[in-house]
């Protein structure tokens, strides 16, 4: 038997003050700085001399992950509400109180950077991004 203080409820306003106590900043998103593509010269160089120099490595790519919560639940880029009463949820907000990447949201490549945005929206998910969530089929019987 699970038993839960109630004062330590799943709002997202201790998630957000959780998260910021263990050091996640607040402002505005600015997507040009999350941005994937690099404005660095990439290529093999030569010296004067006509020796060939190695190309340094790549830096790596960013993947950016906006999460938004809404009063009635979260959505993360886009995808079907989730609810932050659901026991499925629970480690994913618990990573996100914790200020750390959530496992589901881990690239494959771990030289890839990740940056979550936590985003607040006061009102309920719109009706049209639940849409977006079901998958259209058409069946014919004969």
């Amino acid at each position: 038997m699970l038993v839960q203080d109630p004062t330590k409820d799943n709002d997202v306003d201790s998630i957000f003050d959780q998260a910021r106590e263990l050091g996640a900043t607040e402002g505005p998103f600015d997507p040009s700085s999350a941005s994937s593509s690099s404005r660095s010269f990439a290529g093999t160089g030569r010296l004067l001399s006509g020796e060939t120099v190695q190309p340094t490595p790549a830096q790596p790519e960013t993947v950016v992950h906006n999460i938004i919560f809404w009063s009635n639940g979260f959505t993360i880029n886009d995808g079907p509400l989730r609810r932050l009463d659901d026991p499925e949820n629970a480690s994913f907000l618990e990573s996100i109180k914790k200020s750390e990447c959530p496992k589901e949201l881990e690239p494959a490549d771990r030289s890839t950077s990740v940056h979550v945005n936590l985003i607040r929206r006061n009102e309920k998910c719109p009706v049209s991004s639940l849409f977006n969530s079901f998958v259209q089929f058409h069946s014919e019987v004969s």
